[in-house]
């Protein structure tokens, strides 16, 4: 994503820049989002110290900030409510104990 993009999703103040604190708030909400669900099977904070798990869950939360970007300005491209989808499926098979996350502390059941 551009800058030029960030500024028109968040700039609600017509400002001409990006809003760090919108952008923040998006960012703190998606992280929410996933903690969420990997937290009824995880530890969370995650420790991430496992280079795969570090890289999908980054990619996971990039792609909700993503879609909860775009919700604020309609219309949300398909291609990104796919990846929002794709992301909470993989949340919810985390959540079932369906999908692992190597390195990372599991709660007791």
């Amino acid at each position: 994503m551009s800058v030029g993009e960030l500024k028109n999703l968040t700039d609600d103040a017509v400002a001409g820049s990006v809003n760090t604190g919108v952008m923040n708030a998006v960012i703190a909400d998606a992280e929410s989002e996933f903690e969420f669900y990997v937290g009824q099977r995880y530890k969370v904070p995650l420790g991430l110290a496992d280079a795969t798990t570090k890289a999908v869950a980054k990619a996971v939360v990039l792609d909700i900030v993503q879609y909860r970007l775009d919700q604020r300005r309609p219309p949300v491209y398909d291609s990104t409510e796919a990846q929002y989808k794709r992301a909470l499926e993989w949340l919810m098979k985390v959540a079932e104990g369906d999908l692992g996350l190597a390195g990372e502390t599991s709660l007791s059941t």
